[in-house]
């Protein structure tokens, strides 16, 4: 039998396009309703959004792909809405589609990976942020753009009508003195990465022995 007999509105393209990737997840397919009554199949209208590189779809962009009159077309995507597989939104008196993945309520590219995957040793940003040197290394930072600004502010200060009620040498000292206590702070940062990276490390370690046993 033809692969295009199937879904006889489906272009040979996609068919291509399917051997050289996963096809259309399982989550996806379970919820189209073929309805071979209609001229036109939900598959074939999903499968253009699924393998195009946008993100978002019109009424427009599906006419220029798909040969069927537009109500045609708009009936199968509302169909899909109601069914939860697609999203609708209007912009200037126009709708538009885009699918629903469960990972984000917006639009993504079908590629995206909103969160990793839970064996993945990948984190996300909050997690990232959320790390003891990287924390302490931003506290530096901010000390370091601190100190700057006071050793800055020491030298560039009038002399004979200062600004602060402040001797110009005490904000020069006060400001080096932070820049310094930053640097500490970066190296320390440094040393709880290292640290961590060891743990990390060990604990792979382990790991590894025990699934080899």
């Amino acid at each position: 039998m033809n692969e295009d007999s199937d879904l006889a509105n489906v272009h040979r393209r996609y068919v291509n396009a399917e051997r050289e990737d996963e096809g259309i997840p399982d989550y996806f397919k379970q919820r189209l309703n073929n309805n071979t009554q209609n001229e036109l199949l939900q598959e074939a209208v999903f499968r253009e959004l699924w393998y195009s590189d946008d993100a978002i779809h019109s009424l427009g962009s599906l006419e220029s792909v798909i040969d069927r009159d537009r109500q045609t077309i708009s009936d199968r995507l509302d169909e899909m809405v109601e069914q939860g597989m697609l999203k609708k939104g209007s912009i200037n008196n126009g709708d538009y589609w885009w699918i629903n993945f469960p990972d984000s309520e917006y639009p993504l590219p079908r590629d995206t990976v909103v969160h990793p995957k839970p064996d993945s040793e990948e984190m996300s940003a909050s997690e990232f942020f959320e790390q003891t040197h990287v924390i302490i290394g931003a506290v530096a930072l901010l000390a370091t753009a601190i100190g700057g600004g006071m050793v800055l502010f020491g030298v560039f200060q009038p002399t004979g009508d200062p600004l602060l009620p402040v001797p110009t040498q005490e904000v020069l000292n006060l400001g080096i003195l932070t820049i310094f206590v930053s640097y500490l702070f970066l190296l320390f940062a440094v040393v709880v990465w290292i640290i961590s990276q060891a743990f990390d490390s060990e604990d792979m370690d382990i790991r590894a022995m025990f699934e080899q046993e």
